[in-house]
């Protein structure tokens, strides 16, 4: 049972390792995405002076940034999760012994 319990908590740790991974590959992508939109909004500012369009592409960047620290939080909070499962398997299996 215990070696059972072990392999689940393996797993679950790996899956929120791959997880984690996968939101820093997502992270860096929408950063990269923001980069880009930021610099079109100052030529499209300098060409046009200013406009409407330019702040709607600051709101939907600022809004995929939000949701992106909000995934990561939540990922580091399923990662803690984990990690405290892991510890309190160790010790009922250090009390079983």
């Amino acid at each position: 049972v215990l070696c059972c319990l072990s392999r689940k908590v393996e797993q679950i740790a790996e899956e929120a390792e791959s997880l984690k991974q996968s939101l820093d590959k997502y992270n860096s992508r929408i950063q990269k995405r923001t980069r880009e939109a930021n610099d079109r909004a100052e030529l499209l500012r300098r060409v046009n002076g200013g406009s409407d369009h330019v702040l709607r592409i600051f709101d939907d960047d600022a809004q995929a940034m939000h949701s992106v620290r909000n995934s990561a939080r939540e990922l580091e909070n399923a990662n803690a999760l984990g990690e405290a499962i892991l510890s309190s398997i160790h010790g009922q299996r250090e009390r079983l012994k």
